[in-house]
């Protein structure tokens, strides 16, 4: 069985970590509730809202194809992240966008041609996974010719990781560190080896190199 590949923006991995002094990364895997009607209520109301053409914040849509089900869900995005943050607590507060008690509106940071970019995911509060579950971290390239992170998990997040990916087939987990989603992968199907992979999506085989050895050293830092 082949271990979960998360791609991971470069551009924010290294405000993530440093290399000194050393401080341990946090990372956490939680579910995204990409189905919530309230991503699409927000949607709409983004789409016409003055504030938010003036902030320069829009609303996305993605779509994902599982065996016999299209799945849709919406999102907010903008290209400066303060701005998405202030407009998103303003929001939270009108009638009819609460969010769920067990819920937040998580950003990623992902890389365009055109730079930095940043959109919403509706994540759920439960950590299913988290840095405490891994036994090791290194740099390897085992997976591609580029180098990546290889985290393999103790036995206990062996488990939890295999039951996290069961129950989240055809949906997504969020991967977040320090704060920021790296990546969101579509679950495909159990991931019972008790590893997963996380890539840099670096535009040269240096930069991958560099954000990769950054991550790793950070969760070789004493908790």
């Amino acid at each position: 069985m082949k271990p979960l590949v998360i791609a991971v923006a470069v551009l924010g991995l290294g405000s993530l970590v440093e290399a000194a002094p050393c401080k341990r990364a946090r990372v956490t895997i939680q579910r995204v509730d990409d189905e919530s009607p309230l991503l699409a209520t927000m949607g709409r109301f983004v789409s016409k809202d003055k504030a938010a053409a003036d902030a320069d914040i829009v609303t996305e849509q993605e779509g994902w194809r599982s065996h016999d089900h299209m799945f849709y869900s919406s999102y907010l995005a903008a290209n400066d992240r303060a701005k998405l943050e202030r407009y998103l607590a303003e929001l939270v507060k009108r009638p009819g966008f609460a969010l769920a008690k067990d819920h937040a509106l998580e950003i990623e940071k992902l890389v365009t041609p055109e730079g930095a970019r940043f959109r919403t995911h509706y994540v759920t509060s439960t950590v299913l996974v988290d840095d405490r579950d891994f036994a090791s971290a290194a740099v390897s390239t085992e997976l591609s010719t580029v180098a990546g992170v290889v985290i393999t998990l103790t036995a206990g997040g062996k488990t939890k990781f295999a039951a996290a990916t069961k129950a989240n087939v055809e949906h997504k987990l969020a991967v977040i560190v320090d704060g920021t989603v790296v990546s969101a992968p579509i679950i495909d199907s159990e991931v019972p080896g008790g590893k997963l992979v996380i890539t840099t999506a670096a535009a040269t085989d240096q930069e991958h190199a560099a954000e990769a050895k950054r991550l790793a050293d950070a969760l070789g830092c004493k908790p």
